[in-house]
């Protein structure tokens, strides 16, 4: 609760894809805490239980759970299939109900 209180300060954010040291270290750390997160008695919530479900990972580590994104990002439609919207939620997308 205290982190929403917080007040929004814009700042200038370092781009950390251009630095290899600190793309790293946010790989890393976000494959951990993917991994700290798979183990169902942790129940997963949010973005973590979406990513480790779409990818059919429980109680895995980091390393797999990198090797198991980079493989699905390669197969065509995996992200569209599994975290936008399909057509039966909006039905506008595929031309259903457009004018």
């Amino acid at each position: 609760m205290d982190r929403h209180c917080q007040a929004f300060v814009a700042c200038e954010v370092p781009e950390i894809w251009e630095d290899n040291t600190a793309r790293e270290s946010f790989e890393d750390s976000f494959f951990e805490s993917l991994a700290l997160a798979s183990p169902p008695e942790k129940n997963p919530r949010g973005s973590a239980k979406q990513i480790l479900d779409s990818l059919g990972l429980s109680d895995v580590k980091a390393e797999k759970i990198k090797t198991a994104l980079q493989n699905a990002l390669k197969e065509r439609d995996w992200y569209r299939n599994n975290f936008e919207k399909t057509s039966a939620t909006n039905p506008t997308e595929d031309g259903l109900n457009s004018t």
